[in-house]
C-alpha cells in the first residue's frame, strides 16, 4: 500500500488504493479556514471551487486535526470521524432506481422553504416588491394588504420536498407523516427497496455512524413508534428536482449519523454538471443514477450548475435523494398518540381567514395603545 503525495493549485493530499478503493487523505495544505468557508453560505458554486473530482469508488478523509488521532488511526471510529465522503459507483440496481423515481419524484414540489440552500433572496423569483418585504438573511417576510407582516417566511422557490416523517414544530405541535407520504403512501412505498439499499451501503462504508443511527432509532422508540422507513435507519428523505443547491449545511439530522445522497435521472436527453461540492476542502463528486454517496453534511456543501449536455436538448431530469434520521423524531409518541394530538390541535385551530382577522384586530389594538400613549404627552 504505497501512498503518493499529490498537489494541485495549492491543495495537497496523499492518495493510495486499498481493497480496490481509492483513498485520499487531505494534508490540510490548501484547505480553506472556517472563516474563509463561511463566506460561501448561500452562494452558488462553479468549477473553480474544487480541485479533486471524484467519479469512481473513493473515500476522502479530512486533514487530521491533531496528533492524538494519528495514535489511533486504525480504529474504525476515528477513521470514520475523519471521513468526508465515501463514494461507490453504480452499486444500486437500475430496477430499484426506476421504481424509486416513480415513488419519489412527486415529493419534489415547488417550495419556498429551503432557506440557505435556495440562495440569497431574489425578489424577481418571489415576485415581491422591495418596499413590501422585510429580508432576514436568506428569507423574507411580506406585508399583507392590511399592513400586517406575515406569520410565515419565504425563501427562493425551488422544486424540493420531503417524504417520510416530521417531528413536531411550533406551527404543528404533533409528529406526522409528510403531506406527500400521507397522500401517496402506496406510491411512496415503491421506493422502499431503493431506500433499503441505500441504508445497506451506508452500513458498509460507515458502520460506526450507521450503528449510531440504528441505536438511536431503536433506543429512542422511533422505530417502534412507526417513524422509520421499514428495514432502514432513516426517518426522512429530502427530494430535489433539477435544483442547484446553494452552499448550505444540513440541520436537524442526527449529528452522529451521516448524510446519504443518491441521484435518479430521467428523460431522453442528458445533463452535465450538478457535482456535489465541499468548497472548504475543494473536493467535488459526480453522483449519477445508481451511485451512492455518504458524506458529512455538516460541512458547507452545494452543487455546481446543472445544464444540458447538448445545447437545445433539454429533456432531462435530475432528482437528488437525501436519506437521513431526524433527531427531533425521538420526541414523538406512537403514530396513534400523535394522531390524537393532531385532532386536539385541529379542534382548537383557527382557519387562515379567522387567523388573519385575529391578527388584524391585534394590530389595530396595538396601534390604538401607541396613539393613546402618545396622546398623554400631547403628541398628535
Amino acid at each position: 500500500m504505497e501512498k503518493t503525495l499529490h498537489e494541485k493549485n495549492g491543495l495537497s493530499w496523499y492518495q493510495w488504493e486499498e481493497d480496490g478503493i481509492c483513498k485520499i487523505q487531505l494534508t490540510g495544505k490548501g484547505v480553506l479556514s472556517d472563516h474563509e468557508a463561511d463566506k460561501f453560505a448561500a452562494e452558488f458554486l462553479d468549477s473553480s471551487h474544487y480541485e479533486i473530482l471524484v467519479s469512481e469508488d473513493c473515500d476522502v478523509y479530512g486533514p487530521r486535526e491533531s496528533t492524538v488521532f494519528d495514535m489511533f488511526s486504525e480504529q474504525e471510529e476515528t477513521k470514520e470521524w475523519d471521513l468526508l465522503i465515501s463514494f461507490r459507483k453504480g452499486v444500486i440496481p437500475s430496477e430499484l432506481c426506476g421504481e424509486a423515481r416513480l415513488g419519489l419524484r412527486g415529493a419534489a414540489r415547488m417550495s419556498k422553504n429551503r432557506g440557505t440552500a435556495a440562495g440569497k433572496i431574489d425578489l424577481e423569483k418571489l415576485d415581491r416588491d422591495a418596499d413590501q418585504v422585510v429580508i432576514q438573511g436568506t428569507r423574507l417576510r411580506y406585508y399583507s394588504k392590511d399592513g400586517i407582516i406575515s406569520d410565515t417566511v419565504e425563501a427562493n422557490p425551488v422544486r424540493s420536498g420531503i417524504a417520510g416523517f416530521f417531528g413536531k414544530t411550533v406551527r404543528n405541535p404533533y409528529c406526522r407523516q409528510t403531506a406527500y407520504t400521507k397522500d401517496n403512501f402506496a406510491l411512496f412505498s415503491k421506493s422502499f427497496p431503493f431506500i433499503q439499499a441505500v441504508s445497506n451501503h451506508f452500513k458498509e462504508v460507515a458502520p460506526v455512524r450507521w450503528g449510531n443511527q440504528k441505536k438511536y432509532v431503536e433506543e429512542k422508540g422511533i422505530r417502534e413508534g412507526g417513524w422509520v422507513v421499514p428495514d432502514t435507519v432513516f426517518t426522512s428523505i429530502t427530494v430535489n428536482k433539477d435544483f442547484q443547491t446553494a452552499v448550505h449545511k444540513d440541520a436537524g439530522d442526527l449529528h452522529e449519523g451521516f448524510g446519504n445522497l443518491t441521484v435518479l435521472e430521467g428523460g431522453n436527453d442528458t445533463y452535465k454538471g450538478g457535482y456535489t461540492c465541499l468548497p472548504k476542502f475543494r473536493v467535488a463528486v459526480d453522483v449519477r443514477t445508481g451511485d451512492f454517496l455518504g458524506m458529512d453534511v455538516h460541512n458547507w456543501h452545494g452543487n455546481i450548475q446543472i445544464e444540458s449536455a447538448e445545447e437545445g436538448k433539454d429533456d432531462w431530469e435530475r432528482i437528488s435523494v437525501v436519506c437521513y434520521c431526524r433527531a427531533d423524531v425521538a420526541k414523538c409518541g406512537t403514530q396513534l398518540e400523535e394522531k390524537e394530538k393532531y385532532e386536539t390541535w385541529l379542534a382548537q385551530r383557527r382557519n387562515p381567514k379567522e387567523q388573519h382577522t385575529f391578527r388584524v384586530g391585534k394590530h389595530l389594538e396595538e396601534k390604538q395603545k401607541d396613539a393613546d400613549f402618545m396622546g398623554e404627552f400631547g403628541v398628535d
